[in-house]
């Protein structure tokens, strides 16, 4: 696969509605909001091929734990093309532009999934309860004690030394359900520091209905 295109969902969907030739900024923008969607949509329901970003091997996912690899996955731009085609929307995206930012780079597992410490500097500010950076850097380290959080854990050698790594959205929403972090809060978190991930949190059902048994993503595969 050297050299294929590879797209975030919202890289595709701001270059779906670029081929559209909508001369209205407001109308472009909201096209891509709409192809950002239906593809988040897509990918829930496998409806198109979609890939790991840094082994770029095809993935499936259902539910929830869809939604959250929709923030991190890449899609390639022959499967973005049969998808756009069994839609009827009449335009395809080309194979062979340069430049892409979704292509796999040296680093971008650390986008993608932070260590411990990045990971509690990030979200430790916006916690409730009390809890802090240090709590959570703690709560990280000891995560083999907690069953459904080591699930989004990763340990990858990184020289000679363990790291872990994180699934961003999966530590966000088990923090959300042990109360030690407030939805509103999350979402700021995840804005300054994680945007890819808000899709999670935007297809989370209401508050009254969530039960964590069936909305809790699965880990890292």
């Amino acid at each position: 696969m050297t050299g294929i295109r590879l797209f975030t969902v919202k890289e595709a969907a701001d270059a779906i509605a670029a081929e559209l030739n909508i001369s209205d900024d407001e109308d472009r923008a909201y096209a891509a909001r709409c192809h950002a969607a239906a593809l988040v949509d897509a990918i829930g329901s496998n409806a198109i091929v979609y890939r790991d970003s840094i082994s770029r091997l095809p993935i499936r996912r259902d539910g929830i734990a869809a939604v959250l690899v929709a923030c991190i996955c890449v899609i390639s731009t022959d499967d973005l093309n049969a998808w756009l085609d069994s839609k009827g929307i009449g335009v395809q995206l080309d194979a062979t532009e340069s430049s892409n930012a979704a292509s796999v780079e040296s680093g971008s597992a650390t986008v993608d999934r932070p260590t411990s410490a990045e990971l509690s500097t990030a979200l430790g500010p916006y916690l409730s309860a009390g809890r802090d950076t240090e709590w959570l850097r703690k709560r990280l380290g000891e995560a083999r004690r907690y069953r459904r959080l080591q699930n989004y854990r990763e340990m990858a050698l990184e020289g000679n030394q363990p790291i872990a790594r994180w699934e961003v959205g999966g530590v966000v929403l088990h923090l959300i359900e042990s109360g030690d972090l407030t939805r509103e809060r999350a979402k700021a978190a995840l804005t300054e520091h994680f945007p890819r991930y808000l899709y999670a949190l935007e297809e989370l059902p209401p508050i009254a209905a969530r039960q964590p048994a069936n909305w809790i993503p699965n880990g890292i595969a």
